[in-house]
């Protein structure tokens, strides 16, 4: 990496780190791993061509083959991400605040923020913002729909558009449709058979 005047960096790679001309404590590991980054501190980013972007606010965790790699947050609104696997939150620019953990997680967020996600492929495609996302591909189609909940996997699999819902659920609202808004499913396969209409209540197994 060029010379700088940060201290307690380390730094390994080919180009890892190479523009970091100030900034302290990071840990950057792999090829091409934060090439773009010049005062970030206290980060650590690992991975092949992981947080490659130019962003500036401390504290975040980047770890994964392209996790973070468009990622360029330079003010500090929603605090620090973090992205965790492979092609974690992979387009996020400007959007902070995050939690994606897991192969594709919120891979498709630009510039949406404050998102919780963890699972493998959860909310691969959301751009919104506000939502948590708990289980291997819950709320995998969700798009711009915002500050939904969904809870177990394959949870709220219907929704793309929707606001505002909370399903609960191994399939909970995996039949909806994906405009619904402002319902609340508990139970596995809740919803299953209401297809349309927003504020429903549906709680138990299949209910």
């Amino acid at each position: 990496p060029s010379p700088g005047t940060g201290i307690n960096d380390t730094i390994i790679g080919r180009n890892a780190g190479v523009a970091i001309t100030s900034g302290d404590h990071n840990t950057i590991i792999g090829a091409e791993v934060g090439d773009a980054i010049t005062t970030v501190s206290e980060s650590i980013v690992i991975g092949s061509r992981a947080g490659r972007g130019v962003f500036s606010i401390a504290g975040n965790t980047i770890i994964g083959v392209l996790a973070g790699n468009a990622y360029a947050v330079v003010a500090d609104t929603d605090g620090p991400s973090t992205f965790i696997g492979y092609k974690a939150g992979e387009l996020v620019t400007t959007g902070d605040g995050h939690v994606l953990i897991g192969s594709n997680a919120g891979k498709a967020i630009t510039t949406g923020s404050r998102n919780t996600i963890i699972g493998a492929g959860a909310g691969s495609l959301l751009t919104g913002s506000g939502a948590v996302l708990i289980g291997v591909k819950a709320g995998q189609n969700l798009t711009t729909g915002g500050a939904n909940v969904a809870i177990g996997s394959d949870s709220a699999k219907g929704i793309a558009t929707g606001v505002s819902n909370v399903h609960v659920g191994i399939w909970a609202g995996a039949a909806f449709a994906s405009a619904l808004s402002h319902t609340i499913l508990i139970g596995d396969a809740a919803g299953g058979t209401v297809m349309t209409g927003n504020f429903n209540v549906a709680i138990g197994t299949t209910a």
